[in-house]
């Protein structure tokens, strides 16, 4: 099974592909020459990795800069949808990772810098593909402090608030299926 936070990028990623176009375009290219690299890294050939630093870095810079403005044009909702749940406590949505990388001009030296680190571990240990989505809950993150209540509301808030961007937009409603909402909610949240 996938980590918890490669399902939250996934989660991320699918949110944006469908919400903006362009969006799909960069993940697919970045995934590739990401692939390259790492290829080229496991192979012990850091010289072949180099030329794929430019693509990481234009297609990285847009992803990261797409999922930090999701964040914020997702946040206000969240917390609405979460409030409309009856979560009491303040909530919040965080994007963590290196945000400097949302410029492309910060690529070449992070690369270069993390480039003998790089080589130890055999793939590329900066960029989107290692970041994370966080929500917190009374300031603290949900999957380590929510109770299971907490943790299935902000999960279902967060669906709701995805899909009130996402119609905004494309300009039309999506659908919105959800399995067993009720079944980790308490009675008042129910």
């Amino acid at each position: 099974p996938a980590a918890p936070a490669a399902e939250r990028r996934r989660y991320l990623d699918q949110m944006l592909s469908l919400a903006n176009p362009d969006y799909l375009g960069h993940l697919s290219r970045f995934r590739v020459a990401l692939a390259h690299r790492n290829a080229a890294l496991r192979q012990g050939r850091p010289e072949l990795a180099e030329p794929f630093g430019p693509a990481l870095a234009r297609h990285g810079a847009a992803l990261i800069a797409a999922r930090l403005g999701w964040v914020q044009d997702t946040a206000a909702q969240f917390a609405a949808e979460c409030d409309g749940l009856g979560e009491l406590a303040p909530v919040g949505l965080e994007y963590r990772g290196r945000l400097e990388l949302a410029d492309p001009e910060a690529w070449t030296p992070a690369l270069r810098e993390s480039l003998a680190r790089d080589q130890v571990l055999r793939s590329t240990g900066i960029g989107p593909h290692r970041d994370d989505l966080t929500v917190t809950i009374g300031g603290r993150g949900s999957r380590e402090f929510g109770s299971t209540g907490q943790q299935r509301g902000a999960a279902i808030a967060l669906r709701l608030a995805a899909s009130v961007v996402i119609s905004a937009s494309r300009g039309t409603e999506p659908v919105l299926l959800l399995d067993d909402v009720f079944a980790e909610l308490d009675d008042e949240r129910q």
